[in-house]
């Protein structure tokens, strides 16, 4: 089967690598079908996104679970405030993170996997449409443990340098 491929490029740059090497691009399995996409004029207007601040809830609290799910079905995000992860922490987690990602597509492919069970994975989210095709969403997900009673480090990757050190250092607090 011929598919036609837009392959997005600026420049003289090479384009962005998937972790299972395949460049971005605009393919037939990223297209959905027209009565599946989301309709603008039905969308919510917000000034701002729901913030949940963990200073307001008891341990345990059940209102804490109502406030996240409520703010998921509303308007699908929120901001977490008062968590205890300093700024200057979470600034250089963001950071790395983006590092890993713009890390060469054979480097992150290592972690790429359709299989769930894999405790270090790369992998992307579809949705199956009514004839069992698979429209694949627009983003790549980097999951793995971080407790830090488990000792997980030796599993994370080794590059960017300082991936497993802040990460290991988030975990602990």
């Amino acid at each position: 089967m011929f598919r036609k491929q837009l392959i997005i490029q600026t420049m003289e740059m090479e384009p962005f690598r998937f972790s299972n090497n395949t460049a971005l691009c605009l393919s037939p399995d990223f297209i959905l079908p027209e009565e599946k996409r989301p309709s603008l004029s039905c969308a919510p207007s917000m000034d701002s996104i729901p913030i949940i601040d963990l200073k307001d809830y008891v341990k345990g609290s059940d209102l804490l679970v109502q406030n996240v799910s409520r703010a998921c079905e509303e308007s699908g995000m929120f901001q977490v405030i008062n968590h205890g992860v300093p700024q200057d922490i979470c600034q250089k987690v963001m950071a790395t993170l983006l590092q890993f990602f713009q890390l060469p597509s054979e480097e992150r492919a290592q972690f790429f996997t359709e299989d769930h069970s894999e405790q270090v994975k790369i992998f992307n989210y579809y949705l199956k449409l009514d004839d069992q095709r698979k429209v694949t969403m627009w983003s790549e997900t980097f999951s793995h443990p971080w407790h830090p009673t488990q000792g997980f480090t030796h599993l994370l990757p080794k590059y960017p340098p300082q991936y497993r050190y802040y990460i290991s250092k988030i975990s602990s607090i």
